[in-house]
């Protein structure tokens, strides 16, 4: 509809790729995140949930339901990103590193590129969600 093929097959893509990861995980319960991941989680749900960028002449209130999250990448990594870090990766390295890898090439296409400075806090947030699986034990490195 708006004549942008690649973001929307690499979000398909994406898609497929979580699936498939999520459905070889084993069912288990997800370790605790830190402290500072749940805060961080919250703040980058909460940045992607009202993102901005596209409404600089609105009021909070409109914020809550006229943001982009869900229709354009940034703001959509960035709520995923942030529900990823409350739930410490969901215990998977492969997820875990998709996401940051997706977070990485939006955020620096979005700032660098395009200009949109408030995407480095998707950088951010990719970078900590990065941090928060190194500091972490999975039980299985493949995963």
């Amino acid at each position: 509809m708006y004549k942008n093929p690649f973001n929307g097959t690499v979000f398909l893509l994406f898609g497929i790729i979580l699936a498939v990861i999520g459905l070889r995980m084993p069912n288990e319960r997800t370790q605790k995140a830190p402290a500072w991941g749940l805060v961080f989680g919250i703040l980058m749900i909460l940045f992607g949930w009202i993102y901005p960028h596209f409404l600089v002449d609105g009021t909070w209130i409109k914020y809550l339901y006229a943001a982009p999250m869900g229709l354009i990448p940034c703001p959509t990594l960035s709520f995923t990103i942030g529900f990823a870090m409350l739930a410490n990766g969901f215990s998977s390295r492969a997820w875990t590193m998709l996401l940051v890898f997706l977070g990485v090439f939006y955020s620096l296409f979005g700032a660098l590129r395009l200009g949109v400075h408030l995407d480095f806090v998707l950088l951010a947030g990719a970078l900590l969600l990065l941090i928060q699986m190194l500091a972490s034990k999975h039980p299985d490195p493949s995963q």
